[in-house]
Protein backbone atom coordinates (compact mmCIF):
# COMPACT_ATOMS: atom_id res chain seq x y z
CA UNK A 1 0.00 0.00 0.00
CA UNK A 2 1.87 3.24 -1.31
CA UNK A 3 -0.53 5.54 1.26
CA UNK A 4 -1.76 5.90 4.89
CA UNK A 5 -4.65 7.93 5.85
CA UNK A 6 -4.65 9.81 9.12
CA UNK A 7 -8.02 10.96 10.81
CA UNK A 8 -7.75 14.16 12.29
CA UNK A 9 -10.55 16.47 13.84
CA UNK A 10 -12.40 17.95 10.89
CA UNK A 11 -10.03 16.27 8.67
CA UNK A 12 -8.35 14.05 6.90
CA UNK A 13 -4.21 13.42 5.81
CA UNK A 14 -3.62 11.08 2.82
CA UNK A 15 0.30 10.44 2.88
CA UNK A 16 1.64 8.73 -0.39
CA UNK A 17 5.14 7.34 -0.32
CA UNK A 18 7.28 4.78 -2.86
CA UNK A 19 5.90 4.96 -6.52
CA UNK A 20 2.20 6.46 -6.36
CA UNK A 21 -0.59 6.36 -8.75
CA UNK A 22 -4.57 7.82 -9.50
CA UNK A 23 -5.32 4.31 -8.57
CA UNK A 24 -3.56 4.77 -4.92
CA UNK A 25 -5.83 8.37 -4.56
CA UNK A 26 -8.42 6.66 -6.09
CA UNK A 27 -8.70 3.69 -3.13
CA UNK A 28 -7.49 6.19 -0.57
CA UNK A 29 -10.13 8.19 -0.76
CA UNK A 30 -12.41 5.73 -1.75
CA UNK A 31 -11.99 4.40 1.99
CA UNK A 32 -12.32 8.00 3.22
CA UNK A 33 -15.93 8.44 1.46
CA UNK A 34 -16.78 5.25 3.05
CA UNK A 35 -16.30 6.14 6.66
CA UNK A 36 -18.78 7.70 9.23
CA UNK A 37 -16.21 10.35 9.86
CA UNK A 38 -16.37 11.93 6.04
CA UNK A 39 -19.66 13.48 6.42
CA UNK A 40 -17.98 15.77 9.15
CA UNK A 41 -15.20 16.80 6.87
CA UNK A 42 -13.98 20.32 6.04
CA UNK A 43 -10.66 19.63 4.88
CA UNK A 44 -8.27 17.09 3.49
CA UNK A 45 -4.47 17.17 2.51
CA UNK A 46 -2.83 15.07 0.02
CA UNK A 47 0.83 14.81 1.20
CA UNK A 48 3.05 13.87 -1.76
CA UNK A 49 6.46 14.77 -0.76
CA UNK A 50 7.84 11.01 0.23
CA UNK A 51 6.42 9.55 -3.05
CA UNK A 52 8.91 8.78 -5.07
CA UNK A 53 7.23 8.95 -8.86
CA UNK A 54 3.83 9.78 -9.62
CA UNK A 55 1.71 8.53 -12.73
CA UNK A 56 -1.87 9.60 -13.67
CA UNK A 57 -4.03 9.10 -16.27
CA UNK A 58 -6.70 11.99 -18.09
CA UNK A 59 -9.63 10.00 -17.55
CA UNK A 60 -9.04 8.01 -14.10
CA UNK A 61 -8.46 11.48 -12.76
CA UNK A 62 -11.88 12.73 -13.84
CA UNK A 63 -13.46 9.65 -12.54
CA UNK A 64 -11.87 10.92 -9.23
CA UNK A 65 -13.34 14.05 -9.44
CA UNK A 66 -16.74 12.41 -10.44
CA UNK A 67 -16.86 10.53 -7.73
CA UNK A 68 -15.91 13.41 -5.25
CA UNK A 69 -18.64 15.17 -6.74
CA UNK A 70 -20.71 12.94 -5.76
CA UNK A 71 -19.40 12.03 -1.89
CA UNK A 72 -19.96 15.62 -1.49
CA UNK A 73 -23.73 15.10 -1.39
CA UNK A 74 -23.26 13.53 2.39
CA UNK A 75 -21.31 16.59 3.59
CA UNK A 76 -22.36 19.28 6.20
CA UNK A 77 -19.94 21.97 4.77
CA UNK A 78 -21.12 22.58 1.26
CA UNK A 79 -17.61 22.11 -0.21
CA UNK A 80 -14.40 20.54 1.38
CA UNK A 81 -10.78 22.51 1.39
CA UNK A 82 -8.56 20.12 -0.74
CA UNK A 83 -4.89 20.91 0.05
CA UNK A 84 -2.65 19.10 -2.10
CA UNK A 85 1.39 19.06 -0.90
CA UNK A 86 3.99 18.35 -3.45
CA UNK A 87 7.01 19.24 -5.50
CA UNK A 88 6.14 16.98 -8.70
CA UNK A 89 5.27 18.40 -11.84
CA UNK A 90 2.96 15.63 -12.66
CA UNK A 91 0.94 15.70 -9.34
CA UNK A 92 0.91 19.28 -10.37
CA UNK A 93 -0.72 18.39 -14.03
CA UNK A 94 -3.11 15.85 -12.16
CA UNK A 95 -4.52 18.43 -9.63
CA UNK A 96 -4.86 20.70 -12.87
CA UNK A 97 -6.76 17.77 -14.88
CA UNK A 98 -9.31 17.33 -11.55
CA UNK A 99 -9.91 20.95 -11.54
CA UNK A 100 -10.28 21.43 -14.93
CA UNK A 101 -12.94 18.75 -15.36
CA UNK A 102 -15.41 20.94 -13.69
CA UNK A 103 -16.92 17.59 -12.07
CA UNK A 104 -16.02 18.48 -8.49
CA UNK A 105 -17.47 21.40 -6.29
CA UNK A 106 -14.25 21.53 -3.66
CA UNK A 107 -11.70 24.45 -3.07
CA UNK A 108 -8.34 22.86 -4.33
CA UNK A 109 -5.06 24.18 -3.81
CA UNK A 110 -1.41 22.98 -4.30
CA UNK A 111 1.47 23.64 -1.87
CA UNK A 112 4.85 23.22 -1.86
CA UNK A 113 4.77 22.39 2.23
CA UNK A 114 2.59 20.99 5.12
CA UNK A 115 2.82 24.39 6.54
CA UNK A 116 1.69 26.45 3.93
CA UNK A 117 -0.69 23.95 3.57
CA UNK A 118 -2.24 24.07 6.98
CA UNK A 119 -1.96 27.70 6.46
CA UNK A 120 -4.32 28.27 3.74
CA UNK A 121 -6.45 25.61 5.44
CA UNK A 122 -6.57 27.93 8.87
CA UNK A 123 -7.79 30.43 6.44
CA UNK A 124 -10.26 29.01 4.77
CA UNK A 125 -14.14 30.31 6.38
CA UNK A 126 -15.77 26.91 7.17
CA UNK A 127 -19.27 26.20 8.99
Amino acid sequence: MAYQINWQERGVLYNYRGHTSDFEIAAATRIAQADARFDQLVYAIHDFLPCESFTYSVPKIEEIAAVASAAALSLRAPRLAIAIVTDRPQVRAAADVYVESGLTPHDLRVFPSIGEARGWLSSVHRP
